[in-house]
């Protein structure tokens, strides 16, 4: 199995993430069959989505942040006890730098099995957990 390093991941679209994450997680599994339905693709193959129309496609890229969004929010109390005050991801952030990485990816593989190494990277590109904890920069 091939593991993305954290400067590929960096280098991946916030949508490419969202999708990689919605097609690899059984967390997910109803809202992929859905969306696969409404757009006539497989979150699994990216050039099926690649070869939608201009607008659908953006729709598609909406609607995989909306997803992985959600999520988060439904997830945001555990998220704020586990990472914020129990990890205190603000003061490991400014000391431990990309190795908090480790514990993220552990963290939300626990929460959606496969795909948690794509989640965390969303979480820290879109700055979810910077807002969640509060820090300061």
């Amino acid at each position: 199995m091939y593991t993305k390093t954290i400067d590929e991941l960096l280098a991946t679209d916030n949508w490419e993430l969202a999708r990689q994450t919605i097609a690899e997680s059984p967390v997910f599994a109803a809202e992929r069959d859905r969306i696969e339905d409404e757009f006539g693709i497989s979150l699994g193959d990216v050039s099926s989505a690649i070869d939608l129309p201009v607008d659908t496609f953006k729709k598609l890229q909406k609607r995989l942040l909306d997803v992985v969004q959600d999520y988060f929010a439904t997830v945001r109390d555990e998220l704020y006890q586990r990472v914020c005050l129990e990890f205190g991801y603000c003061e490991q952030k400014k000391t431990r730098g990309w190795r908090i990485m480790e514990y993220l990816v552990g963290f939300f593989d626990v929460l959606v099995t496969n795909g948690g190494a794509t989640l965390a990277m969303l979480a820290l590109k879109t700055e979810v957990l910077d807002k969640l904890c509060g820090c300061n920069t």
